[in-house]
């Protein structure tokens, strides 16, 4: 069973190096007790250069022997090229492992789409066959339009009723 835990290093409350500090010895804390620390960033192409900067300073937490946090950098194509421009460079070179998912088949999509319905507690087929198609065509298959046009789609269906 995975457990999720969120804690508040905000350093508006703190300044930075007892903030550093305090995560250094909540991590190595973690190490003690068996347990991994992920940190993940969604949307990281909207982070800035210097903010970046400050979360790849973090992969100096470590011991001897064993890297204390582990991020995981989500965010849009365009963060793949931010990672290419100069000042980002000892970002890139410490990444060591990257993903890119590509668009989905139309056959992927469609389930892809009743997969997410059914997730959220849909049994029956919510969307016409005509209109999985349609929307198929209008994201072109990117997970992030696809919800983004049924969400549109169910916000509309249920102004209209």
């Amino acid at each position: 069973m995975i457990k999720i835990q969120i804690y508040d290093f905000s350093l508006d409350k703190v300044n930075k190096p007892y903030a550093y500090d305090t995560l250094n010895q909540f991590l190595l804390t973690q190490l003690k007790l068996g347990k991994r620390v992920v940190l993940t960033i969604d949307e990281a192409q909207n982070l800035s250069s210097g903010t970046l900067e400050e979360v790849r300073m973090l992969s100096n937490l470590q011991t001897d022997s064993q890297m204390l946090l582990q991020v995981l950098l989500v965010g849009q194509p365009e963060f793949r090229a931010r990672l290419q421009q100069p000042e980002l460079s000892q970002l890139a070179q410490r990444i060591a492992v990257n993903f890119h998912l590509e668009a989905l088949e139309q056959a992927e999509s469609l389930a892809y789409m009743e997969h997410r319905l059914s997730v959220a507690g849909r049994d029956d087929s919510l969307f016409t066959n005509e209109a999985l198609i349609q929307i198929y065509q209008a994201s072109k298959g990117i997970p992030r339009n696809i919800n983004l046009i049924c969400d549109s789609a169910l916000v509309y269906g249920f102004g209209y009723e």
